[in-house]
């Protein structure tokens, strides 16, 4: 998945809104290969926006028109919360993609995809460390 030219890369970043408790609870104390300091460490390509809740990601989404891309950690809400959080994400900006990371493969993934999400990432793959 390419998400910067190369020509640009560390010149343009893209705003990035990270919603999820594993991301508002990472350290850089963790390894480099562990979810989410893998994703976290892409500060060349990311500027990262760090929210654990749904409901203030949602404030983040509508008052900063500035956010390129959420990545979503799927893994601690329940389905029926997270689908009403896409739906909203779509209805306040409805081209604004939504990558979600889960610990499997399953049906809350399946069914987040439905609901709008754009891309899927298992938190253990190893690309993770090569996103660009």
């Amino acid at each position: 998945m390419i998400l910067a030219s190369k020509s640009l890369r560390g010149i343009v970043k893209l705003k990035t809104l990270c919603v999820g408790s594993e991301f508002a609870q990472w350290n850089e104390h963790l390894p480099q290969s562990k979810f989410p300091r893998n994703v976290l460490a892409h500060t060349d390509d990311f500027s990262f926006v760090i929210e654990s809740r749904l409901d203030k990601a949602l404030d983040i989404i509508f008052d900063d028109q500035d956010i390129d891309l959420i990545f979503l950690d799927a893994d601690h809400d329940t389905l029926s919360e997270l689908i009403i959080y896409i739906t909203q994400v779509q209805e306040i900006r409805p081209q604004l993609p939504i990558v979600v990371f889960t610990n499997d493969i399953d049906n809350k993934m399946r069914h987040l995809m439905k609901a709008g999400a754009t891309w899927h990432f298992t938190k253990k793959l190893d690309h993770l460390n090569q996103l660009v």
